[in-house]
């Protein structure tokens, strides 16, 4: 099992309704994609499974600035994901690590 890591950006200003993902890896079949995150400012943060549609991530509560964040969301190769914040004001990214992991069937 290879985690193939997607995004790494550890600064960075980004604007409202811009992807963080330029450069993406192929999804790998049934994986599992970790989000580590900490941001300069309390903004809610919105992922995309179809690369159109985009829904907040935890429960549309704004993250708490300068705090890290971990979460993970299930994923398989048909879909296309990416990051964003929808605040008016973007955000500064302080870390951002994406990674694939694989999911393993025995």
């Amino acid at each position: 099992m290879t985690i193939s890591s997607i995004y790494e950006k550890p600064t960075g200003a980004k604007a409202q309704n811009v992807d963080w993902i330029t450069d993406t890896t192929p999804l790998q079949e049934a994986s599992t994609i970790i989000i580590q995150v900490a941001i300069s400012s309390s903004v809610i943060l919105e992922v995309t499974l179809d690369g159109t549609t985009y829904d907040s991530i935890n429960e549309g509560t704004a993250l708490t600035a300068d705090t890290l964040y971990r979460f993970a969301i299930d994923v398989d190769d048909t879909m296309t994901f990416n990051i964003r914040t929808a605040d008016a004001a973007g955000v500064t990214i302080t870390q951002c690590l994406i990674k694939e992991s694989p999911v393993v069937f025995t």
